[in-house]
């Protein structure tokens, strides 16, 4: 009587009436996945990833490839018992002949956790030492996302319940037998792993064992291999050697092979810059960090706005892929920036990469993000066990990090140090991959507790790191560095090393400690910055405006809130004779889009060919702040706090072109509270910190011009001094300690916040079910707002589907979704942030269609009637073309976003 291993099954047809040949075979699938485990370490690691996983494992390069691809390969063990067995209604007669009986139990076992403790205790046997045995099967059995150690009594009972006592032995047998021919199999022989699985190796271990069964439980790349076929279940050598061509095919379908070095020096022009163009200062600087400095992993690039610290950052990118490392992710502050810094790196990859097939991904929650070239559309979008293959390759969730190249939201790197399920994946996709980071000055306490988290974890992980900002304190400076040095394993710098530079500078650890050099600026970023005010009302700002376009030019207002906003772009329309744009974040996707491409078009750089008006007035919310490459002749502000103040006025005078008479200095005009104590617009004061609001006004008393770059570190210090330092005025001190205790509070309560949810540190060895305590969904609904709003403390946010009152659409959302009808829907939705939308939308039913794709699983929809109005609770919902999204409060009848006229708030 045969053993009837070979007739025990992980996938299983889903119709009940289907033959008890169809199936596929344990042994095959835990083959298929070992061999894509082996073609991901040959193709798609990184040779620093490789050598982690070697050292954590205790064994040479080779022995440890191939224990990789047994440890990977052994991660559905768990499914070779009675109960699992069960769940196929022909397990009997696919069973008969063999001594093996399925029982069905009242619960299953979850698989995960009897991986964990049967292939703990065969490593044990082999002689492997019981901590280490324990992790490795802990990695293993955790690929559903979680981990589950076996370190009791009942958990071990758990994972046999159903087997009961006469057929124990013969289910342990089984799995031995498939453990041994697998093992044997992937030639994972002869040295045992010896090493401690420190966390940064155990993380990186458990991601390739999820990300190569996702891959290896795709029916497309690997057919059943049923009775019939021509696959050879007893002889599993030769169906490993088909398997791997499988997994090299899976692979290359995927965009997932190795890139070859470039020999040619990187030049401004492959970079993207205008024919012609020579390197900066900075990106000089940049080539030369990256070709003389010792093996630099660190570096915090600090420069005006407009200095190339882009370039500078692919510059030190692509050495290191010179070097070994893989692909570069550039992590960005806003949608907007994400979209426009993915066109410039597609231009520099198609130039430097002119014959290679390149997977570039745009990764954020936009309806950009569904819109990627190279996405399979054969792979499903769902995951789970047996049947259900796992998929939705480099949509922006659980794999956005797994491409070669990527260009996306900061949240998507820092959900790789939050308690999330398969946190680990998105560690194994940055583990030797550089990573860019712009803006760092614009997060939060909430963000940067992650933030300096992620950079311990990516200095574990051997990621290089660029940071890039044009206004960052000192004192965040410090912290920065030594997170990255501390899970490096490097010294920690001191905190007098490599301060004393003057900004602009850029600064970097490698393996003899931390330097710093400045550098020159160029002409347009070296400059005097005038300071003007103006009363805070519309009426000043469409004064000024008339006055100061008279003779043409392209001005912008910037606003704190979407209200503010949406209030001024309608005054402004009625009273200027030119016309007057509007970009904000409560547009729909669609719409959003194609205003951003249209602003970038008409103000963007002169070598970029777009036609720029002769007179025009953009009012726009923060969209406009940060990392675009957008260049005005006149800018009005609100007051914000000094970075951002200053970020803003890098939109203005960017580039060398004619000025408009009267508009040739960079002047900024701040819309200025005029009563001493300032009291600040109630909505500013709700997006930004009333004392970080009060130590930027106070500042500026007095001053009326900025030096850049002279004068920004001495005003961002100022600004944000870790001290109160009150300045001695009787009529604004009161102020001054009243706010600065409410800050010190919510800081204080967002580090707690942040501590709470971010991963364990990578340097301390600890059990790793601890290092990830009960990690959640990312989309989970019933999550802290903080992280519905991804990862800022903030408002929470949701996700609206807006379809007109004929739209075709309609009758789609309670069924099956294909691809292009979630495009369309993502393309419809918007934004709505807090109060009074979020408590109305939230009791909103999610549409059956919705729940099932990833994409749209958090998003409500409102059907608007032909007013384009729709009401969810008590809160009117209207989407004005020119406008956006409208919210009103049914029983005060008054659009709580802005005080518009009566005509546009239907």
């Amino acid at each position: 009587m045969e053993s009837g291993v070979n007739r025990l099954g992980a996938k299983f047809g889903r119709e009940k009436d289907r033959a008890a040949d169809r199936y596929h075979p344990l042994i095959c699938h835990l083959l298929d996945v070992a061999a894509v485990a082996t073609e991901i370490w040959d193709q798609a690691l990184s040779p620093h990833a490789r050598r982690l996983l070697a050292s954590g494992l205790g064994l040479s390069p080779d022995s440890a490839r191939a224990w990789a691809a047994f440890i990977a390969g052994a991660h559905d063990l768990g499914k070779a018992c009675a109960s699992w067995q069960s769940v196929d209604v022909h397990h009997q007669q696919r069973l008969s002949g063999t001594p093996l009986r399925a029982t069905a139990a009242a619960e299953h076992p979850n698989h995960g956790l009897v991986t964990t403790v049967v292939l703990q205790d065969y490593l044990e046997r082999l002689g492997m030492a019981s901590a280490v045995a324990s992790r490795i099967a802990t990695a293993s059995g955790g690929h559903h996302g979680y981990f589950v150690l076996a370190n009791s009594a009942g958990q071990r009972s758990e994972a046999y319940r159903g087997e009961g006592k006469e057929q124990s032995a013969l289910w342990a047998n089984a799995r031995r037998e498939l453990l041994d021919s697998l093992r044997t199999t992937v030639a994972a022989v002869g040295s045992l792993p010896t090493g401690t699985m420190p966390n940064p190796a155990a993380m990186l271990l458990a991601g390739l064992v999820s990300v190569a069964d996702w891959i290896g439980s795709a029916d497309q790349f690997f057919p059943w291999a049923m009775p019939g076929t021509e696959a050879d279940v007893s002889d599993t050598a030769a169906y490993f050697a088909r398997a791997r061509k499988q997994a090299k095919a899976a692979l290359e379908g995927l965009h997932w092979t190795r890139l070859a070095t470039e020999d040619q020096p990187l030049t401004p022009e492959v970079l993207g810059l205008p024919t012609g163009a020579t390197y900066r200062p900075l990106q000089r600087e940049a080539l030369e960090i990256a070709s003389n400095a010792r093996e630099p992993r660190f570096v915090i690039i600090e420069a005006p706005m407009g200095e190339g610290k882009t370039e500078a950052a692919i510059i030190l990118a692509d050495h290191w892929r010179a070097a070994g490392f893989r692909g570069t992710y550039f992590a960005l502050p806003t949608q907007a920036t994400a979209n426009q810094l993915h066109a410039r790196v597609k231009t520099y990859l198609e130039r430097r990469l002119p014959n290679a097939d390149v997977n570039l991904l745009l990764v954020h929650g936009g309806i950009a993000s569904a819109d990627q070239d190279l996405l399979p559309s054969a792979v499903d979008d769902t995951e789970g066990d047996g049947n259900v293959a796992a998929g939705a390759w480099f949509l922006p969730k659980k794999r956005s990090l797994l491409g070669e190249f990527g260009v996306g939201t900061i949240d998507q790197s820092l959900f790789s140090v939050l308690q999330v399920r398969h946190v680990f994946v998105r560690l194994f996709g940055l583990a030797g991959k550089p990573v860019v980071i712009d803006e760092v000055h614009a997060y939060d306490t909430y963000m940067t507790e992650l933030l300096e988290r992620l950079l311990q974890w990516l200095g574990a992980l051997q990621a290089p790191v660029v940071m890039l900002s044009a206004t960052l304190p000192t004192e965040r400076r410090a912290k920065l560095l030594e997170a990255y040095a501390r899970g490096s394993g490097g010294a920690v710098p001191a905190a007098s090393d490599a301060q004393s530079v003057p900004y602009p500078r850029a600064t970097w650890l490698d393996g003899s400690g931390a330097h710093a050099t400045t550098f020159e600026t160029s002409g347009t970023s070296r400059r005097t910055l005038r300071i003007q005010r103006l009363n805070d009302s519309i009426d000043s700002v469409a004064t000024t405006l008339s006055g100061k376009l008279a003779n043409g030019g392209c001005a912008a207002v910037i606003c704190n809130t979407v209200g503010r906003a949406q209030a001024m772009f309608t005054e402004l329309k009625a009273r200027l004779d030119c016309e007057v744009g509007l970009l904000h974040a409560r547009f729909r996707a669609m719409d959003r889009e194609a205003r951003e491409k249209r602003y970038l078009g008409m103000f963007g750089p002169p070598w970029a060919g777009g036609e720029r008006p002769p007179r025009f007035v953009l009012v726009a919310t923060q969209v406009v702040e940060q990392s675009l490459d957008l260049d005005f002749d006149l800018m009005i502000t609100d007051l914000a706090p000094m970075d951002l103040l200053l970020q803003r006025s890098g939109r203005m005078h960017r580039h060398d072109r004619e000025r408009p008479k009267g508009l040739e200095e960079p002047v900024l005009h701040i819309r200025w509270p005029g009563q001493v104590p300032p009291e600040f617009d109630r909505g500013s004061a709700h997006v930004y910190d009333p004392h970080i609001l009060l130590r930027t006004w106070h500042a500026l008393q007095g001053r009326d011009a900025i030096a850049i770059p002279g004068d920004v570190q001495e005003l961002i210090d100022q600004v944000y001094a870790s001290d109160e330092c009150p300045p001695g005025d009787p009529l604004i001190d009161e102020m001054w300690h009243e706010t600065w205790a409410k800050m010190q509070a919510r800081k204080g309560d967002e580090e707690r916040e942040a501590r709470e949810r971010r991963l364990g540190t990578p340097t301390r060895l600890v059990p790793l079910d601890s290092l990830l305590r009960n990690p959640r969904e990312e989309d989970a609904e019933d999550l802290h707002p903080a992280l519905q709003a991804l990862t800022r403390l903030a408002e929470p946010t949701i996700d609206l589907v807006l379809l007109d009152a004929n739209s075709p659409l309609q009758g789609r959302v309670e069924r099956e979704l294909s691809r292009q009808k979630v495009r369309e829907l993502l393309e419809r939705s918007v934004k709505v942030a807090g109060w009074p939308g979020v408590p109305a939308l939230a009791t909103q039913e999610i549409p059956k269609g919705f729940a099932s794709r990833a994409a749209l699983r958090r998003h409500r929809m409102l059907v608007l009637d032909e007013a384009g109005a729709g009401r969810a609770g008590n809160v009117r919902f209207t989407y004005h073309r020119d406008l956006g999204l409208l919210l009103t409060r049914l029983e005060e009848e008054v659009p709580l976003s802005s005080p518009l006229p009566e005509s546009q708030r239907a």
